[in-house]
């Protein structure tokens, strides 16, 4: 099943901090896979040398009503570095390339290390 595969693949990119989550969430909403191979691309572009680790991380809260997935680049940048840059990021390309669809379920965020 080529959709386990591409899964599989992102873990060579993404760090899968609960990865039975993950990959179940990732099974039934497919259509995120590109997304977050565009996004990890982009994410290597802004914050380069700067990357400790980037995680994909599944969340759900039911008071919320809401279930998705963070992407959390970890940087060793001080946290006001951390949020300019991904203020850039989201400026330069994750407003203008993420339906609003996919970004009710998939954000991007990041965590100083």
């Amino acid at each position: 099943m080529k959709r386990l595969g591409d899964i599989e693949l992102l873990g060579r990119f993404y760090t899968f901090n609960n990865p039975i989550e993950v990959k179940r969430f990732l099974l039934t909403h497919n259509y995120l896979i590109r997304p977050l191979f565009e996004a990890y691309k982009h994410v290597k572009q802004m914050f380069g040398e700067n990357i400790v680790e980037v995680c994909l991380e599944y969340d759900r809260d039911p008071e919320e009503d809401f279930e998705g997935l963070f992407v959390i680049v970890k940087t060793n940048l001080s946290p006001k570095e951390s949020l300019d840059l991904l203020d850039k990021f989201d400026e330069e390309w994750f407003l203008d390339n993420i339906s609003d669809e996919i970004g009710s379920i998939f954000t991007v965020t990041v965590r100083p290390v």
